[in-house]
């Protein structure tokens, strides 16, 4: 027969067992969902990065913020250096808007590229902003901000040329 107190170390036992592993299924339950957040915050990151050059990703918003604050070409020629750096060397870049913004702009500026906010790449018939921009009078580049980066039409081109002359800006 078993006794009394073999009975109840017995179920103390088993007791603290079933404890045990409740306590495991618990923090393998919560292991298992901090895996799935990461794992959607990555599967997130990956859907919202689009590809600039071959080893270059942003968000739209990141590249746009670049394009308004240093150029189009200026962006492009910062896309472009990175990716050739990212090619050559395997670095890898955890934020490639970061980089852009720091080491990459410094070796532009010092290769004698300099940053010209407003300027697009194909600006033949496109108001872009420049010295003779902002000679303009305020009302006039008010209403170039609303129309900005849409083709300017033959007659708008001509009277902003005329207002520049007026103002002493022989350039046009």
């Amino acid at each position: 027969m078993v006794n009394k107190g073999d009975l109840l170390s017995m179920f103390f036992n088993l007791a603290e067992k079933v404890s045990n592993n409740e306590k495991e299924i618990a923090q393998l339950k919560k292991r298992r969902q901090k895996q799935d957040r990461l794992a959607d915050k990555q599967d997130q990151m990956k859907k919202i990065k689009n590809k600039y050059a071959d080893d270059v990703y942003m968000t739209t918003e990141e590249y746009q913020k670049l394009i308004d604050k240093f150029g189009e070409v200026f962006t492009e020629k910062a896309v472009e250096l990175l990716s050739g750096y990212i090619g050559s060397s395997g670095k890898k870049y955890y934020c490639h808007y970061k980089t852009i913004l720091g080491w990459v702009k410094t070796r532009l500026e010092s290769d004698g590229v300099k940053p010209m906010p407003g300027q697009l790449k194909n600006s033949s018939n496109v108001v872009r902003k420049n010295e003779a921009y902002y000679m303009l009078p305020q009302e006039v580049r008010d209403d170039l901000e609303k129309d900005k980066g849409r083709p300017v039409d033959e007659a708008t081109r001509m009277k902003v040329k005329e207002m520049l002359k007026e103002n002493g800006y022989r350039k046009c």
